[in-house]
């Protein structure tokens, strides 16, 4: 994805992930619809932002790491039954209605509401999915590939 985004193929990523890799390898405009495990937030009033170091500073004092308000930090993603950042959901979703080509890549397509971006791409433009299984979008495909994600992409990137 790094390579694709580097020769101006790739303008954004909407990501479901939590585990910051994308980022480690260079790729940038990354929507983290499910938070970041490498961000920690002060779950108070006060919702302040700490990076990996801090927050293991803070479990170095104490068992439950707490905000200098008192407030308990806890990694700023998404937990079940939470709502996601609405910031980031109504960037993914601009970004799926500009889109000329959405790839979908090695996702079942069925956690909402992140799968209901797919359908907000314009009639015009094309989707791609690539993924192991069939999803509940592949009607909708203009082209699936069914075989695992990191030998298509290298393949894509090889031919670049």
């Amino acid at each position: 994805l790094q390579k694709l985004q580097s020769v101006g193929k790739l303008q954004s990523v909407i990501n479901q992930n939590i585990d910051n890799l994308l980022q480690k390898a260079g790729v940038n405009n990354v929507f983290d619809l499910h938070g970041n495990i490498n961000t920690f937030r002060c779950v108070s009033a006060c919702g302040k932002n700490y990076n990996a170091d801090e927050f293991m500073a803070l479990l170095e004092n104490s068992e439950v790491p707490k905000c200098d308000c008192g407030g308990i930090v806890r990694p700023n993603t998404v937990l079940f039954d939470e709502w996601l950042d609405e910031d980031t959901y109504d960037n993914s979703y601009w970004e799926a209605k500009k889109c000329d080509l959405m790839i979908s890549i090695g996702s079942s397509l069925v956690v909402r509401p992140a799968c209901s971006l797919l359908s907000e791409i314009e009639p015009t433009a094309k989707l791609v999915i690539i993924n192991n299984t069939e999803t509940p979008y592949d009607k909708k495909a203009d082209l699936i590939i069914n075989r695992p994600c990191g030998e298509v992409l290298e393949e894509v990137a090889n031919q670049l």
